[in-house]
């Protein structure tokens, strides 16, 4: 049941990645990831028993499961994902760091001029 419940995750995430924009919702990232990571934790700790055979017997049908690919390949598209995401928001970034830098300038000119006309004025005051 919990691998049928990880399988599930795991393909309605790669079809979420695949068709929607993640970088737009990085909520929705988040929410996948700890999804999928509740879903591998359910799968590979139900074991209630520490002895050896059982916790080897365990092991057993998960490597025949092939769980590990699966949470590879999770990982691996959450990482694209994630990258994405990261892409976006810094790319958001650079463009309010331009915005400021350009305010600043702006002020930094006007301040400038104001500061020349008033150097005028006094000097006109002085030296008339």
């Amino acid at each position: 049941m919990h691998y049928a419940r990880l399988e599930r995750s795991a393909g309605a995430a790669e079809r979420i990645i695949r068709e929607m924009a993640l970088d737009e919702d990085p909520e929705l990232l988040i929410a996948l990831e700890r999804r999928l990571r509740a879903d591998y934790q359910a799968l590979v700790r139900p074991t209630f028993s520490y002895d050896f055979h059982v916790l080897k017997l365990r092991d057993s049908v998960l490597e025949a499961w092939e769980t590990e690919k699966v949470r590879e390949r999770t990982d691996t598209l959450l990482e694209m994902a994630r990258r994405a995401v990261e892409r976006k928001l810094e790319h958001d970034q650079m463009r309010r760091v331009t915005r400021v830098n350009l305010a600043v300038t702006i002020v930094a000119i006007l301040s400038f001029v104001q500061c020349v006309d008033s150097a005028l004025n006094l000097w006109s005051r002085f030296f008339e």
